[in-house]
């Protein structure tokens, strides 16, 4: 399955000027960017002469204060898709166990890095939900994978149980499992960022995946970050070119 946002394409196909029809392709918040976004970009306009900072310091700074972790257990990315690459490229070394149905993009990073991909399927009759002891059983049965979940997970929208969620960490940390656990979606769900394992993922070595382009409606900048252990988010900066979020992105 292909990613939705193609608007260049439509306007094609259609022979309609991109701006004139709406597209429902892709979740992004409908309100658009704040005003405060759109005063960063203005004032960011005179940093495209001269290369952006690499170590992405504010953006760091900003984000750990937001999440209560230190800034080198912050990583920017362009995008949350760049992250997702280079979870799959750093974690090569394990098989990937994805709890689906989900984003596509898990399997197609993993794929394109050679690692053996196996899926832990959700019913339709059960409404896709994850929360189930089988699947927590399934997860305990193998040792060292990259475990991808989603919450809430994409397409289908559920949520997982917060109890839930705790006893699949634990799971994962006792079989020796990297758990990436994406929350692009996540400040569109009732709780929002209370749900959240940001704060909490650097202790119980996790890797979250933040994605700004769904909330601040942004998706033509993109940005996004992971929180982790340091460690982890070490791995993953080797694999990742420089200079990957640019000036303007990490104003906003």
């Amino acid at each position: 399955m292909s990613h939705g946002g193609n608007w260049a394409a439509a306007a094609l196909r259609m022979k309609r000027p991109a701006r004139a029809f709406t597209d429902f392709s892709a979740n992004i918040n409908p309100f658009g960017f704040p005003r405060a976004v759109g005063k960063a970009l203005e004032a960011a306009l005179r940093d495209v002469g001269r290369y952006p900072d690499p170590l992405c310091g504010d953006f760091r700074r900003a984000a750990a204060a937001r999440h209560r972790v230190r800034p080198d257990e912050i990583l920017p990315g362009n995008g949350a898709a760049e992250l997702v690459h280079l979870a799959a490229r750093a974690l090569r070394d394990r098989p990937a166990l994805i709890l689906s149905p989900s984003f596509s993009e898990y399997a197609t990073a993993c794929s394109v890095e050679g690692v053996p991909v196996s899926f832990i399927r959700a019913r339709s009759s059960g409404g896709f939900s994850l929360d189930s002891s089988s699947i927590l059983s399934r997860v305990a049965r193998r040792r060292r994978c990259a475990v991808w979940a989603a919450n809430p997970n994409n397409p289908t929208g559920r949520l997982l149980r917060s109890v839930w969620l705790e006893k699949l960490v634990r799971v994962c940390l006792a079989r020796e499992h990297v758990l990436i656990l994406d929350e692009a979606f996540l400040d569109f769900s009732r709780g929002g960022e209370g749900r959240s394992w940001a704060t909490r993922a650097p202790r119980r070595g996790l890797l979250v995946l933040r994605s700004l382009t769904k909330s601040f409606a942004v998706p033509g900048l993109r940005v996004g970050y992971a929180v982790g252990p340091k460690a982890l988010l070490d791995a993953r900066k080797r694999f990742q070119p420089p200079w990957s979020v640019n000036a303007l992105a990490q104003a906003a």
